[in-house]
């Protein structure tokens, strides 16, 4: 006989049955699969319920700092200061530009 394949509903029971002090030796019985297929399903879904968790923690986040920047652009006003462009040619230094002071000797 093959081995049995755990759905996702019975791993989602598994987790929960593991939670709640349930040993993977019983489940593992009780499914008809080995104690390291159930303790991979459990890990599994482990992983699934954190990811999940960090997901809404982030879209808690994001909602929180969007609120936040709404309010705070209520109250200030955008200070926005473009950046200086890195290829921007800066024209050099003449006497002109400092009347009265001398220039380096090797200024041109």
């Amino acid at each position: 006989m093959p081995p049995r394949k755990l759905s996702p509903r019975d791993k989602e029971e598994l987790y929960q049955l593991a939670r709640n002090g349930h040993k993977q030796t019983k489940l593992a019985m009780l499914y008809g699969v080995s104690q390291g297929t159930i303790s991979n399903a459990i890990k599994e879904q482990r992983y699934k319920e954190a990811l999940q968790q960090k997901d809404e923690l982030l879209a808690q986040g994001l909602a929180y700092g969007v609120e936040m920047a709404i309010r705070d652009s209520a109250h200030q006003p955008i200070n926005y200061t473009p950046p200086i462009p890195v290829n921007s040619a800066v024209p050099p230094r003449t006497a002109a530009d400092s009347p009265g002071k001398l220039l380096p000797h090797n200024h041109i």
